[in-house]
C-alpha cells in the first residue's frame, strides 16, 4: 500500500517532467509510459495482458526496461485498459491520482481513449458550483493521435519507435462534473463529455494482481 501511495503523491512530478520532454505518446502510450517507469524505478513486478498476450518485466527476454517497456506498447491498446487483469473497475467517488478514465466513443463497442487522472477536485472545488458534494472534477493527462501524418490512422504506427507514430506531445485538461464538460488548451472544450461524446468507467491499476 505504502508503494501504491507513491505512485499517486508522485504522479504529477513524473508527468511534469514528461511534459518538460520531446516525448511523444497515444493516450495508452502515455498511461503505460506512467505506471512501466514507476514500476522500474522501484524494482516493482509488472504484468499486463493484452490481445496479444502476456507480458512480464520479468521475463529473460528483455535486457532492460525500455526494451520492455517498448514491447508492451507496441502490442497493447485502449481495451486492454478494461481488462480486469490489469486493471479494476471503480466508481466517480473513489479515484485517485493514478485512476483512469476509460472512454468509449458513442456507438463504440470497446474503449478506444484513455486519460489518466492526476489531481481530483472534492467539496468546494467545484469549477461551476461551489456548493457541490463529492467528486466534482479532476485533472487529467492523455495522449492523442496526430493529424496530418502520412495516411492518417490507416497507416499510421503504433510503434514510438516508428517515423509514422500516430504520437503527440503529451495533453492536459480538466474534467468538470457539475457541467460534463471536458476543456484542455490543445483541444479546447468539449460539452456533454460523458453520455453524449463518450461512455466510460473509472478503473485503478490492480498492483496487488503484479504482485503474485
Amino acid at each position: 500500500m505504502k508503494l501504491i501511495n507513491q505512485f499517486r503523491a508522485q504522479l504529477s512530478a513524473h508527468f511534469s517532467e514528461i511534459n518538460n520532454s520531446e516525448a511523444e505518446f497515444t493516450c495508452d502510450d502515455l498511461a503505460l509510459q506512467a505506471i512501466i517507469d514507476f514500476a522500474s524505478r522501484n524494482n516493482l513486478p509488472f504484468k499486463w495482458a493484452s490481445g496479444s498476450g502476456t507480458f512480464d518485466a520479468a521475463d529473460k527476454r528483455y535486457s532492460n526496461a525500455g526494451d520492455f517497456l517498448l514491447d508492451v506498447k507496441i502490442h497493447s491498446g485502449a481495451p486492454d485498459f478494461a481488462n480486469n487483469e490489469n486493471t479494476n473497475q471503480i466508481n466517480l467517488q473513489n479515484i485517485q491520482p493514478g485512476s483512469l478514465n476509460v472512454l468509449t466513443s458513442e456507438g463504440g463497442a470497446r474503449p478506444n481513449h484513455i486519460q489518466v487522472i492526476s489531481s481530483v477536485f472534492t467539496d468546494g472545488k467545484s469549477i461551476v458550483d461551489k456548493s457541490y458534494q463529492g467528486v466534482t472534477g479532476f485533472l487529467a493527462a492523455q495522449g492523442n493521435f496526430k493529424g496530418g501524418i502520412l495516411g492518417g490512422r490507416l497507416l499510421g504506427s503504433g510503434n514510438p519507435q516508428s517515423f509514422n507514430y500516430l504520437g503527440v506531445h503529451m495533453q492536459t485538461g480538466v474534467y468538470d462534473v457539475i457541467s460534463n464538460t471536458w476543456t484542455s488548451p490543445q483541444t479546447g472544450t468539449t460539452s456533454n463529455f460523458l453520455g453524449g461524446h463518450y461512455s466510460n468507467e473509472y478503473r485503478d491499476f490492480n498492483f496487488m494482481k503484479w504482485n503474485k
